[in-house]
């Protein structure tokens, strides 16, 4: 089952699989299973009905991670089409082949209006080259850049992982989802982040790795040992995980709750004892059998 972050979004179900994510002000979120994360994308605020075209379709829908998808001249992009005053469709298509910009660049989102034969809507573009769409950068404020596509299962069921580690699935929709990548900050001394978010752990794309993630902190905290819905649905110095005594692929929805992260002064050994007064279980997290090795300052432990 997968976990999920608050500013409203989920991140998708995987059969079996617990998953969360983190949020953070420059993503939305989808449906959760327990405890995903939330960005808030402008985008996210365009109503749409992703790849609602007919087969017959001057521009009909193609599959981004195919490399055959497209006749020789063309590329499978993603693009924006207003079908209506109210209604916007994103979705990816095969088109002429334009100047696309690489991974990394500087980048207006939907900037490139384009037209074919037959079509009577007016269509936009995304700027950015194969395998990388235009999103709000996360290193600097108010840009965006093209960056990784991934296809995190939350809006389709097949997944396509993002290739680095230390980065997880995230995005308002099924052809806005990025590689997101991880804070590295101190999740049990909440050090690390800007002023006005808290420190959250997160799982990795491939699900087998803990990330430490900067996201808004609620407004109305869910307490600790009680069920949750978002990474950051707990106050800060809490994450919504399961268990650590079990792998995460044991992790069922009722296992979702706030637990605290835990540390001791003495180390490993000092597992089950007192955290500081807290009055809690700290469960180290190696019984879980995650890698950590992404999280510079990792914490010791969760209560349960």
């Amino acid at each position: 089952m997968r976990t999920l972050a608050r500013l409203g979004i989920s991140i998708g179900t995987l059969a079996a699989s617990f998953m969360f994510c983190a949020c953070s002000d420059d993503t939305a979120a989808a449906k959760s299973d327990a405890g995903a994360a939330q960005h808030d994308s402008g985008v996210a605020a365009i109503p749409r009905l992703d790849a609602a075209v007919s087969g017959d379709d001057p521009l009909p829908a193609c599959d981004r991670f195919n490399p055959s998808a497209c006749k020789s001249g063309q590329v499978c992009d993603e693009l924006i089409r207003m079908q209506s005053s109210s209604t916007t469709v994103i979705y990816a298509s095969c088109v002429d082949a334009p100047q696309l910009r690489a991974l990394g660049d500087p980048c207006d989102p939907w900037s490139e209006k384009y037209e074919t034969q037959g079509l009577l809507e007016p269509v936009f573009l995304d700027p950015c080259g194969d395998g990388t769409i235009c999103e709000k950068d996360p290193l600097v404020r108010g840009a965006s850049s093209c960056q990784p596509i991934c296809q995190s299962g939350t809006f389709k069921d097949t997944r396509e992982s993002c290739a680095s580690r230390s980065a997880y699935c995230f995005g308002p929709g099924q052809y806005e989802e990025v590689c997101i990548e991880s804070d590295g900050c101190d999740v049990a001394k909440q050090t690390g982040c800007p002023k006005g978010k808290a420190c959250y752990l997160q799982l990795n794309d491939s699900q087998d790795g803990a990330l430490s993630v900067c996201l808004p902190v609620p407004q109305a905290a869910v307490a600790d040992q009680q069920r949750c819905t978002y990474v950051n649905d707990c106050k800060a110095g809490s994450s919504c995980f399961g268990p650590v005594h079990l792998a995460p692929s044991k992790w069922s929805q009722t296992d979702s709750v706030c637990r605290p992260a835990c540390s001791t002064s003495v180390g490993v050994d000092d597992a089950g004892t007192d955290d500081a007064g807290a009055g809690c279980f700290c469960e180290p997290y190696s019984a879980s059998g995650l890698d950590f090795l992404e999280i510079p300052k990792p914490p010791f432990g969760q209560c349960e």
